[in-house]
């Protein structure tokens, strides 16, 4: 009875749901990582990949309809915006912007929030009390709120951007962290290791961080995408990466006052910013399929 009720192993409950059959989620999934990497691919070799540089204008050619052709003989795909400026190559430079905010400010909340949910929860009493107190005073604040604030007082650049959002990022995961680590420290693997004279450090390494680190993965996958909209939202704002450098969201801002006679200024940086968050959440739900430390099968 004892063997049956024995929860079934992390690798053997993953490979139990990798053989299952492909399921509508799973070709999702699939298609968010194609679609990545190719946005990936694209952003490393933007100065490669662009037909032309984001920054060079051409007043005469300014606001031309997407598929023009100049005098050179240079077609412009995706038209030109108000400087004359190639759009196809913004949006591609612009996917670099929005890609590092993302995957940067995540790469800093995600260690910050599990350091510091697991130090709460398993050392407890005052310093849970101080650290959630903590995190209550910045939940009370809208996160964009919060980050407008910030950004506003230290200055927007890129590196400004990046760390106010990993920053401000911690308490999510924190809260994810505290909750599994209090119910892991009660388990009796922990208090067999603890009564075999196991230390603190070991405890934490050896036995509770494997077992909430498919959680934290699976909301970071999540978390990139919403930092990608908020980056994206602060651009738009003029709070985000300073022009000339482009970013979707600031050429989403720059079309706003053109879209009944330049509807492509504003449309392809937004859908570039759709496709990429659709696809960074297609992922995000494949992967809590595999790594639901609840999942059985």
């Amino acid at each position: 009875m004892a063997e049956l009720a024995a929860p079934i192993p992390a690798s053997r409950r993953r490979a139990g749901v990798l053989r299952r059959p492909v399921s509508l989620r799973g070709v999702l999934a699939m298609c968010g990582a194609v679609v990545l990497a190719l946005e990936i691919g694209m952003a490393i070799g933007a100065p490669w990949v662009a037909p032309s540089s984001p920054l060079a204008q051409d007043l005469a050619s300014r606001l031309k309809p997407p598929g023009w052709v100049d005098a050179a003989g240079t077609r412009h795909w995706l038209g030109t915006d108000t400087l004359g400026r190639d759009v196809l190559s913004r949006v591609i430079f612009g996917s670099r912007v929005s890609l590092v905010v993302g995957c940067a400010s995540v790469m800093i909340s995600a260690p910050l929030g599990l350091a510091t949910g697991m130090t709460s929860a398993y050392y407890g009493r005052a310093l849970d009390a101080v650290l959630m107190r903590i995190a209550d005073v910045q939940l009370a604040f809208p996160l964009i709120l919060l980050v407008i604030a910030i950004v506003a007082v230290v200055g927007p650049s890129l590196l400004n951007l990046i760390l106010v959002l990993g920053i401000s990022g911690w308490v999510i995961y924190a809260r994810v962290v505290r909750s599994e680590t209090i119910t892991l420290r009660a388990k009796e693997f922990t208090e067999a290791a603890r009564a075999q004279g196991a230390s603190d450090g070991r405890i934490i390494f050896r036995h509770i961080l494997p077992n909430t680190i498919s959680s934290v993965v699976v909301l970071a996958t999540a978390t990139v995408a919403y930092m990608i909209l908020l980056e994206s939202s602060l651009s738009f704002l003029g709070l985000g990466v300073q022009p000339p450098t482009p970013s979707w969201g600031g050429m989403v801002s720059e079309g706003r006052n053109y879209v009944s006679l330049a509807w492509w200024l504003s449309v392809f940086p937004g859908v570039g910013i759709f496709v990429t968050v659709l696809a960074v959440n297609f992922i995000g739900d494949r992967m809590r399929d595999v790594l639901d430390p609840h999942l059985t099968l």
